[in-house]
C-alpha cells in the first residue's frame, strides 16, 4: 500500500449497488436443540437500513421473515443475485462442529456454513451480519478462519462486517 494508491482511490467514485437484500428475523425458534430468544429490535433496525439507503439503491428488497412466510432455500436464491446484504437474526457458532455454525433465518431449516460456502454469488460486494458470532471462528481451529462471515467471503462478498461475540438485540 502506498500513498498513491490510497491517493487514487480518494479519486474513484464509490459503488453504489443495484440490488440490496435486507432480511430480519424477530421470532424465538428452536434449531438443532437451541432456543434462541425474540428479537424485537430486528424489524426496525431492518427499516432504518432501508430508509438509509432509499434513494441511492435502485432495488432493495426487505424481508422481515415470520413462520413459515419464507424458506431458507428461498433466501439462499436470492442470495446469488445480491451485491449489499444486511442480515439481522441469530448467528451461532458450533466450536464442535463449525461447518454447522448457522445463521437463523426461518422456521424451516437454519442456514449452515457449509450451504453458504457452496452459494455463488457473482454479484455480491458488501454484507453487514447484525447477528451473534458471525465472525467467531473455531477454537480447536485457531490457524483457520472457519467462521460464517468467511463463509460469505468464499462464496463471493468482498468486504463483510461481523461479530467475534454475542450480541444484545438493541446494541
Amino acid at each position: 500500500l502506498t500513498l498513491r494508491s490510497l491517493c487514487c482511490t480518494l479519486n474513484e467514485q464509490p459503488l453504489t449497488p443495484e440490488c440490496m437484500l435486507i432480511c430480519t428475523l424477530s421470532q424465538e425458534l428452536v434449531i438443532d436443540d437451541h432456543r434462541l430468544n425474540c428479537l424485537p429490535g430486528t424489524k426496525e433496525e431492518g427499516l432504518v437500513i432501508r430508509d438509509l439507503v432509499k434513494g441511492a439503491v435502485p432495488k432493495v428488497s426487505t424481508i422481515h421473515l415470520t413462520d413459515g412466510e419464507i424458506h431458507t432455500d428461498d433466501i439462499m436464491e436470492k442470495l446469488r443475485s445480491v451485491e449489499w446484504l444486511h442480515l439481522s437474526c441469530h448467528g451461532f457458532q458450533d466450536p464442535s462442529h463449525p461447518m454447522d455454525s448457522f445463521l437463523a433465518l426461518s422456521a424451516d431449516k437454519p442456514l449452515k456454513l457449509r450451504d453458504i460456502s457452496h452459494i455463488h454469488m457473482p454479484k455480491a460486494d458488501f454484507a453487514f451480519l447484525s447477528a451473534c458470532q458471525t465472525a467467531t471462528g473455531a477454537s480447536s481451529l485457531p490457524d483457520e478462519s472457519m467462521h460464517l462471515a468467511a463463509g460469505l467471503h468464499v462464496a463471493g462478498f468482498r468486504s463483510l462486517v461481523a461479530t467475534m461475540w454475542t450480541v444484545g438485540d438493541n446494541a
